[in-house]
């Protein structure tokens, strides 16, 4: 509006146009309401949802985690005790007894293998055969 025109309004006509702004407030704030209103449903009904269909699978995922850390609570005693009874072991004294013991078996090995190589196996089997030609002339003997 020109300056003109606004020297011509009355008083009449400016509260016209405050009553007309005033108007288009409430209208302008009624909706920001209803958006408002809207928006809380929406939000409300969301975590409702969430609610209703998290809920019941993060309960047996809580009770897996609970039974989980008594298993690992048991597992470290286990392992505790595990540990006490390996140091009350002697395992060096032990590997050391093995040790010996194996150097010893593998003495007696040789021993042993020196001894094999120093048998004549060929007189050892005429041996045998002579033996076999006695015994089966005494079991006709016998009678077998």
């Amino acid at each position: 509006m020109s300056e003109k025109e606004n020297a011509n309004m009355t008083t009449d006509d400016y509260l016209k146009k405050i009553l007309i702004s005033q108007k288009n407030l409430e209208r302008i704030n009624r909706m920001r309401l209803l958006v408002q209103i809207a928006t809380s449903a929406i939000m409300l009904a969301l975590v409702v949802f969430l609610v209703v269909r998290i809920v019941p699978l993060i309960n047996p995922l809580a009770n897996k985690i609970d039974e989980s850390v008594a298993l690992v609570n048991e597992l470290a005693g286990n392992t505790n005790d595990l540990v006490k009874e390996l140091n009350a072991a002697d395992l060096g004294g032990t590997v050391n007894e093995a040790r010996e013991a194996i150097a010893a078996a593998s003495v007696s090995m040789e021993t042993t293998a020196a001894s094999i190589r120093k048998v004549d196996f060929e007189a050892l089997n005429a041996s045998v055969k002579a033996l076999r030609e006695v015994v089966d002339g005494l079991a006709s003997v016998f009678g077998r």
